[in-house]
């Protein structure tokens, strides 16, 4: 039996252009006990698409985006995996988005 992909719709009031992202990706008081998202597909709502790698890291990272612009919604697949022994759930801890408004 397949797994659904962990998948986030967020919703603007207002077109915004998104630059960049800053993640965090595992649990911040145990990191290898749950997996942690590889690639994050990243729809967006002026039909763009694009997939985004992150780092096997506890620490913040800055990801850029490249088609982020006038867009009032966006939705955020996970579509791959850094993958822990034993773990049931993943954990993107946080996202914050950077751009214009």
């Amino acid at each position: 039996m397949a797994t659904q992909q962990p998948l986030l719709t967020l919703t603007f009031d207002h077109p915004v252009t998104i630059e960049r992202l800053i993640v965090h990706v595992g649990s911040s008081d145990n990191f290898q006990s749950v997996d942690r998202p590889e690639t994050l597909h990243l729809v967006y709502g002026n039909g763009e698409v694009e997939d985004i790698t992150t780092k096997d890291s506890p620490d913040g990272q800055t990801l850029t985006v490249n088609h982020g612009v006038g867009v009032t919604h966006l939705t955020i697949q996970v579509t791959s995996l850094y993958r822990s022994a034993g773990a049931t759930q993943m954990a993107l801890t946080e996202i914050e988005f950077y751009g214009k408004d």
